[in-house]
């Protein structure tokens, strides 16, 4: 089969995908199985289980470490000029399709050696590793556990579910038949893995399939809002002191005030004395009328006379 622009076979494909799963991310693949079109690699890409893929030296052992687990031989090649630049190069243990220079590398891998032929110079020599033990195998089923399109199952129901869930189905199909809108939730699901290509065409397969299984079957329960308990004033900050200027301003002096006159004391009110009739001097006699003069009585004399 064609996969990402090389030719593999379906065992080799999922191998591969479950060995980006434990790195979580994709590898760039130079050279893939079945070509004899590189001389320098000899017969080993002729049969399955072969690939090539990009050196980075900021990734390269946790590469190898992760194809490794997943159960193929892996080593870097550092450049050798005039037969290849750096890489990574594994090989697919137990592939029934590998070529025989193949299953030679895989003996090598066994005894911790670097898998080239005598004669070829390296700057590796043996194995550098890591050395895992026991090594891990790759277990592959003809018959896969996911379902295939357009077909009806309960685990396609099970499927729909759960994208429903996770809010990327939005129906379209029949209950539990894998038709094209189903195909098209699969599809928006491993975007969402950041895939792209030949890995984002809506197609189960063993890491899809794992990731979408491990899915939650119920939405997230929502909390119910508290309520806000009532929060205690706080003490404000002290209001930080104006700046004292280097030169306060004079205030001017008002005119003094005229001094008030101190209150006089009261003064005491006179009482006649008393007269004694015994020490009284007499009246001053009125001098004698003068002849001719009319008397008329006075208004005193006139009510004594009444």
């Amino acid at each position: 089969m064609s996969w990402r622009g090389h030719t593999f076979d379906k065992m080799t494909v999922a191998a591969i995908l479950s060995a980006e799963e434990r790195l979580g991310f994709q590898v760039i693949i130079t050279q893939g199985s079945y070509n004899t079109s590189v001389q320098a690699s000899g017969n080993t890409h002729a049969g399955g289980g072969a690939l090539d893929m990009h050196y980075d030296p900021n990734t390269s052992a946790k590469i190898v470490r992760a194809f490794r687990e997943t159960g193929f031989a892996a080593w870097r090649r550092f450049a050798i000029a005039g037969l290849w630049p750096d890489h990574i190069h594994a090989l697919l243990l137990g592939n029934a399709r590998a070529s025989d220079q193949a299953k030679r590398q895989w003996k090598d891998y066994r005894a911790r050696l670097d898998g080239l032929p005598a004669g070829v110079p390296s700057e590796e020599g043996p194995d550098l590793g890591p050395h895992l033990d026991p090594i891990p195998t790759f277990h592959y089923s003809a018959k896969p556990e996911w379902p295939r399109l357009h077909t009806t199952s309960d685990a396609v129901g099970d499927l729909q579910h759960k994208l429903r869930i996770a809010g990327y189905n939005r129906g379209g199909d029949k209950a539990n038949y894998y038709g094209n809108h189903t195909r098209a939730a699969i599809m928006v699901f491993q975007q969402a893995q950041h895939w792209t290509g030949a890995d984002a065409d809506g197609l189960l397969g063993p890491v899809t399939w794992a990731r979408i299984t491990s899915l939650p079957d119920e939405a997230p329960a929502t909390k119910r809002a508290q309520p806000h308990a009532p929060t205690k004033k706080t003490a404000s900050a002290p209001r930080p002191a104006k700046k004292s200027s280097p030169h306060p301003p004079v205030k001017k002096a008002s005119p003094p005030r005229p001094a008030k006159k101190p209150a006089e004391p009261p003064k005491e009110r006179q009482h006649p004395e008393p007269r004694d009739p015994e020490h009284e001097e007499p009246a001053p006699e009125s001098p004698p009328e003068q002849p001719g003069e009319s008397q008329q009585p006075t208004e005193t004399e006139h009510y004594a006379a009444d």
